[in-house]
């Protein structure tokens, strides 16, 4: 959703966090925003869906 933003923070062992809004404007709720999803990276190029 271009509209929502992001929030990321790096961890004390050094994984990076991030928390945002993904939607792909289909499904239940095409309007966009539904729940927040949180990914996770140990390089900030490669990204594991923690949520």
């Amino acid at each position: 959703n271009p509209n929502a933003g992001t929030d990321a923070v790096t961890l004390r062992d050094g994984t990076q966090l991030l928390v945002y809004n993904h939607t792909n404007r289909r499904g239940p709720f095409p309007s966009g925003r539904n729940m927040l999803n949180i990914a996770t990276s140990r390089n900030g190029r490669d990204w594991t869906a923690a949520l």
